[in-house]
């Protein structure tokens, strides 16, 4: 592969092209895609990723419900603090 007097872009865009572009026809296709990704990604990271996404969401969701409870309450913010306080650790993790 001949780079010389080639910005790093280029040069790049070539090693990626060269790398996924199995068939040679200048064109990533939906199968050459496909098996880009497979190759990139590992399943038991994939799945720990989802699950932890999920978790989040519910996390926010929860947050979403019980915050305005808690401002609007105050016998309810006390019930709710230790709870509020958990879900901030992991929203702080998270980040």
């Amino acid at each position: 592969m001949n780079l010389d007097g080639q910005t790093t872009l280029r040069m790049a865009e070539k090693m990626m092209m060269d790398e996924v572009d199995v068939d040679g026809d200048s064109q990533i296709d939906t199968d050459e895609f496909t098996e880009m990704i497979k190759k990139t990604s590992t399943s038991l990271g994939t799945a720990f990723h989802a699950t932890w996404d999920i978790i989040v969401s519910l996390l926010i969701l929860l947050t979403v419900i019980t915050m305005p409870l808690s401002l609007g309450w105050e016998e309810l913010n006390e019930f709710f603090f230790a709870m509020n306080l958990t879900v901030d650790f992991v929203f702080l993790f998270n980040v």
